[in-house]
């Protein structure tokens, strides 16, 4: 998942986009994926830097 994501963020630049309803589902999106890797890293006991 993290490497789907950062190949989206590196072809989908997120503060770039010029339409805000685009600009909202890709922060929503990014959002939703951060919550669910660090989900998953907690139940496989790896802790995870709140910021990277």
């Amino acid at each position: 998942m993290a490497k789907e994501y950062n190949r989206f963020y590196a072809d989908l630049p997120i503060f770039l986009e010029n339409d805000a309803s685009i600009l909202a589902f890709r922060v929503a999106l990014s959002a939703h994926t951060a919550k669910t890797l660090n989900k998953g890293m907690q139940l496989l006991g790896i802790a995870v830097p709140e910021r990277m």
